[in-house]
């Protein structure tokens, strides 16, 4: 029975972590030729995931932290999904970043509105709201959808926030993977 309890213990601090879902997108690993880091925040989400453009399968960061960053061929990634206690949202029309050969590049930070009443951003956001720069719907994908909104909503999407303050996502990068930041990063945020 103990040896059944540490298993599941294991299992479950393992569903816990924060980071890629795929060790191949970890930053703990130095950059091949070819690649780049994409790093941000994200509030109040459970996580995240980046599709490559035109198709591609969706490569998926795991909450837990403020702090995200995935190690990523270079091309152009849509913010695919963000995930929460209601399910997962996307966007017909989503963030878009280019990910720069050999660049560390800090995309923004994320802010879904769902986990805020009106635009009073809880926990880590809650200084962020003057630093907004750009806003897309997301919606829940499938059935959970309309789950969801039944008798919360009248719309069926919710404004995503992408705020700037690369100075914070530093000093959040440096206290979750210290020594990763040498130099300044380059500022590209999503669109």
């Amino acid at each position: 029975m103990k040896k059944f309890a540490a298993i599941a213990l294991v299992i479950a601090l393992a569903g816990c972590a924060a980071g890629p879902k795929d060790p191949r997108y970890s930053i703990a690993a130095p950059m091949q030729q070819g690649e780049g880091v994409i790093f941000g925040r994200i509030c109040n989400a459970g996580g995240i995931g980046f599709t490559p453009l035109p198709t591609g399968e969706e490569i998926t960061h795991i909450g837990g932290q403020t702090a995200f960053a995935l190690r990523l061929p270079a091309g152009r990634y849509a913010l695919s999904s963000i995930g929460s206690v209601r399910g997962s949202f996307a966007s017909f029309d989503p963030y878009v970043v280019t990910v720069e050969p050999g660049q560390m590049i800090y995309v923004g930070t994320i802010i879904p509105s769902w986990t805020s009443a009106d635009k009073k951003f809880r926990d880590a956001c809650n200084h962020e709201e003057s630093r907004i720069l750009n806003e897309k719907k997301y919606g829940l994908k499938g059935a959970d959808w309309v789950r969801a909104i039944k008798g919360e909503r009248k719309s069926d999407e919710w404004p995503v926030y992408v705020a700037s303050d690369i100075d914070e996502a530093v000093k959040d990068m440096n206290a979750s993977y210290p020594g990763l930041l040498s130099k300044r990063p380059s500022l590209n945020l999503m669109r």
